[in-house]
């Protein structure tokens, strides 16, 4: 346990279409809090590297992100999870900030990153902010610890995964803004093909119903809601 414990396994499913897989792969792979590496390949095109925290687990054929996250968590031997896109740069100091946050295990549940990560005009303080809702960075990269994911239901295979994982965690989430990254943003699942699945997954989401964490923490979100109605008129306002 001594070797995992404070330490990432880092899912990385892949179409092998982003151009930043090789160096993303090689970055984690060398980083000091990364135990290992688990591609998930949904390519039939073979991978491998010459690394050796790194393993890749070969599909035969497109199981789809979902599947692919559930597969990599089942796999993982790390306290934390980073579920990351294979498209997304850098991640240095990135790894070191979350660490830190997860370490605090009764406090916090799921952690993403907040679009303000993507705009350069934006990323230059980094903030922490309790999370109610998804962010469209969370379907970027995610973090949070191994004993806390809990399985995507089979009938979702893209879509709403990551609202799974927020919506049932028992503690709170939290969203990290403010730190710049790079990433083309649904490089894969942009595709036209992916759209045939997306009306059937939000089927199966609001089948499957509201998760823990929407009853756990209502009090807070109504609390803050004004807060965040403010806040929006002001970067409205002042164009920010």
């Amino acid at each position: 346990m001594t070797e995992t414990k404070g330490r990432f396994s880092v899912v990385i499913p892949t179409m092998q279409r982003a151009s930043q897989l090789w160096p993303l792969v090689e970055q984690c792979s060398g980083h000091p809090l990364v135990h290992e590496v688990l591609v998930v390949n949904n390519s039939r095109d073979p991978l491998s590297w010459d690394l050796p925290n790194v393993r890749v687990l070969q599909q035969e054929r497109n199981i789809f992100v979902n599947p692919a996250w559930n597969l990599g968590v089942r796999t993982a031997q790390g306290e934390f999870l980073a579920i990351l896109n294979d498209d997304i740069l850098p991640l240095e100091d990135l790894l070191g900030e979350v660490s830190r946050a997860l370490r605090w295990k009764r406090l916090v549940g799921l952690v993403g990153l907040h679009s303000s990560c993507f705009r350069a005009s934006d990323a230059s303080t980094k903030w922490w902010r309790p999370a109610y809702e998804r962010t469209d960075g969370y379907g970027v990269a995610m973090f949070l610890r191994r004993v806390d994911y809990v399985p995507i239901p089979d009938d979702m295979k893209v879509w709403y995964g990551d609202d799974w994982l927020m919506s049932r965690q028992r503690k709170r989430n939290w969203v990290l803004g403010g730190f710049p990254v790079e990433t083309e943003m649904s490089a894969t699942s942009s595709s036209p093909v992916f759209d045939q699945i997306k009306a059937s997954d939000e089927e199966a989401w609001h089948r499957h119903g509201p998760g823990v964490n929407d009853s756990l923490f209502a009090l807070e979100r109504r609390a803050v809601a004004p807060l965040k109605g403010l806040r929006a008129r002001i970067r409205a306002r002042f164009s920010l």
